[in-house]
């Protein structure tokens, strides 16, 4: 069995790993050692569900246990053929051990990027070990869902309790978190058997710092006026756009925030992003798609807000376009593309002559700037609207 860039796993008549070369040992970023796993162990698809598929040679969309998408197909004819005569016989298939199942935390977020999968997969072993765990990204990177994520994969009873820290003030803080008086309501004991997120953590006012330090060393909620202790269950998470430094908290408190770390690249960076923007879409839109070219501009764009302006783009797009997003769809929603980036989207008939695509480049750039508004742009070029469209097909 390969993966579609040459990662190789060999499989015994069980289903179970028993050889594969560097690149089949690594393109599943949720396992360390491949050794002896059963398929149904490696990925969050049954072999009975596949077999038919694999033994015709098809190409196969699956996950693994984190939700790191890979192609896979049956590569040896020998092996084919016995998984064919399975198929055919009814035979019963080799099953995995209902204990070991791996479970798939993260089945409903796209997560194809290796490295995050590597670093979520890494900290949702160790969850049930009630970890301190700080999410470090530039705004806009998903910090916020990415704490979401965790405490849904903690299966913890209790709920998520979300607090921005940069709005907390010397004054108030302690009121916040323990209750201004008994029968208000605390951030702590909400968070009680559930989740805190302390987002914004650089900004965490000194009045509270010994009490979230407390917490985390005894697992219990001392209040800072009464000195009265409540053992307490909390996983607590941490985020920040900034880098953490030692001096903004008091002593040793630093150190035990960022006992587990994840850290979210740019959007630009992320090897997923094709297929996040496409689920988006989808999801937003399901009979809309994108043209090869519309795509690729949108996915050579920098984006330097993020998420948020992914977001806000694609919002724009589905309330614009019916069936199909082009070029000019993208070029109108006022993105800024660079000038290599400018040079991707002249049309065929000007393709390879300097004039013609410094003309092409130049008529779309009007158009852009009117929002899409041929007619406009015609009016200010003193062109006809047929050659603008033919520069626009």
């Amino acid at each position: 069995m390969t993966t579609l860039s040459a990662g190789l796993l060999v499989l015994d008549e069980t289903f179970r790993v028993v050889a594969a070369n560097r690149r089949g040992n690594a393109f599943i970023s949720s396992e360390k050692d491949l050794m002896g796993k059963h398929f149904d162990e490696l990925f969050d698809n049954n072999i009975e569900s596949l077999v038919q598929h694999l033994a015709t040679g098809e190409v196969l969309r699956v996950r693994d246990s984190v939700g790191s998408a890979v192609s896979i197909r049956c590569v040896a004819n020998k092996a084919a053929f016995a998984l064919a005569r399975m198929s055919l016989s009814g035979a019963e298939l080799p099953k995995a051990s209902s204990r070991v199942r791996a479970k798939n935390h993260f089945r409903d977020v796209v997560i194809g990027d290796k490295a995050i999968g590597s670093q979520l997969s890494k900290v949702a072993s160790v969850l049930h070990e009630n970890p301190v765990i700080h999410i470090r990204g530039d705004v806009g990177t998903g910090k916020s869902l990415t704490a979401r994520m965790l405490h849904a994969a903690s299966e913890r009873e209790g709920e998520f309790v979300n607090i921005d820290c940069s709005m907390l003030t010397e004054n108030t803080v302690n009121d916040v978190f323990f209750g201004s008086n008994e029968a208000s309501s605390s951030i702590l004991a909400r968070a009680k058997f559930g989740t805190l997120h302390l987002d914004n953590v650089d900004s965490l006012p000194k009045a509270i710092q010994p009490a979230i330090k407390h917490l985390i060393t005894h697992q219990e909620v001392m209040n800072p006026v009464t000195f009265q202790g409540d053992a307490t269950d909390i996983l607590l998470l941490s985020s920040t756009s900034v880098k953490l430094k030692k001096s903004e908290f008091v002593n040793g408190l630093h150190l035990l925030l960022t006992g587990h770390k994840i850290s979210l690249p740019r959007t630009r960076d992320r090897s997923d992003l094709r297929e996040i923007i496409l689920k988006i879409v989808s999801y937003k839109s399901p009979s809309l798609k994108f043209d090869d070219k519309a795509l690729d501009l949108l996915l050579g764009y920098d984006w330097p807000e993020n998420f948020h302006e992914v977001r806000s783009i694609i919002d724009l797009l589905v309330r614009k376009c019916e069936k199909i997003i082009t070029e000019t769809d993208i070029l109108s929603t006022g993105l800024q593309f660079n000038d290599t980036q400018q040079s991707e989207v002249v049309c065929e008939a000007c393709s390879g002559t300097s004039w013609k695509e410094e003309l092409c480049k130049a008529i779309k750039n009007v158009v852009a700037e009117n929002n899409g508004n041929v007619s406009e742009a015609a009016r200010q070029l003193g062109m006809s609207r047929t050659t603008i469209y033919k520069h626009l097909s």
